[in-house]
């Protein structure tokens, strides 16, 4: 059919209208490029098609297109060291299910409908593949804790290592000689950090301290705490938290790689405070008092 006669008969309208149905921008894009056919064989197939798509309708319902995305740009990405999402597996899992479900549609109608089961024949089955996906990649696109038993294992770990933090933030409020330092006995989140709200005149407050080398069990040198790594750390079964600090003054005979017993000066406490506060911090941590 020529260009004048697709003109007069507004055949860029009609794809236009087409387009509109269709669930996918692929699909727009297929209705759009749609041309007419001087086949008279290809004509009375596309003709038979729409009677018996007509036909299963009535009989059975409409066809299952439910999930079907255009996933052309997807599985561009989904190659071997790829940057394919996880979205982007969910998004191919559900259309390749889609896909299998729309087989299953058409596979079992009526033998009178023989060209949309021929139609049905050419769908591959690809219930394995999205079967495959699907351990790995949850619906919302995340990756599953039992995607594999080391994920597994890394997810519990950061759980327990988040509670563990949880945890030591929460104890502080508990802590007097801590919250008499906040503005409010709060915990706050910004971003992924636990934030305490310190009173603005106890902000850039330096502890201090002493310490005591095993070869110099007498003499005191005195330190200026700078920083208290946030993160824990297991020595010897126990979590710790590394302090850095600055000595006040560095003695001729000190040497690198020299140990010694370090104290910390926070407040004065009574001595029944100091010998029972561990049991009552365990107590409370457990009882959440």
């Amino acid at each position: 059919m020529d260009t004048f006669t697709l003109d007069k008969i507004e055949f860029s309208a009609v794809r236009l209208i087409l387009s509109r149905f269709a669930a996918t921008s692929l699909g727009k894009r297929l209705c759009l490029r749609i041309t007419p056919s001087r086949n008279p064989e290809i004509i009375a197939k596309w003709q038979g098609q729409t009677a018996q798509m007509i036909d299963a309708i009535i009989s059975v319902g409409l066809p299952p297109l439910a999930g079907v995305t255009d996933i052309t740009q997807t599985l561009a990405r989904a190659v071997p060291a790829g940057p394919a999402t996880g979205e982007d597996y969910a998004d191919i899992a559900s259309t390749l299910a889609s896909a299998s479900n729309v087989r299953g549609y058409l596979l079992p109608l009526a033998d009178s409908m023989e060209l949309l089961i021929a139609l049905g024949a050419e769908i591959d089955e690809f219930a394995p593949l999205v079967e495959a996906i699907a351990g790995v990649v949850a619906t919302d696109g995340s990756i599953r804790d039992d995607a594999s038993p080391r994920l597994s294992q890394i997810r519990r770990e950061v759980a327990n290592l988040g509670q563990e933090i949880h945890d030591v933030m929460y104890g502080y409020l508990r802590r007097p000689e801590v919250t008499r330092l906040l503005q409010h006995a709060t915990v706050t989140l910004h971003g992924d950090r636990y934030v305490l709200p310190v009173k603005a005149e106890n902000r850039g407050r330096r502890l201090k301290g002493e310490l005591s080398t095993v070869s110099h069990p007498d003499k005191r040198i005195e330190f200026v705490v700078e920083r208290i790594n946030p993160v824990a750390e297991v020595v010897e079964n126990r979590n710790v938290f590394k302090v850095r600090v600055r000595l006040v003054k560095v003695e001729e005979w000190m040497r690198p790689g020299m140990e010694g017993v370090a104290r910390i000066s926070i407040d004065r406490r009574r001595y029944a405070w100091i010998w029972t506060r561990r049991l009552i911090n365990w107590v409370r941590m457990k009882l959440w008092l």
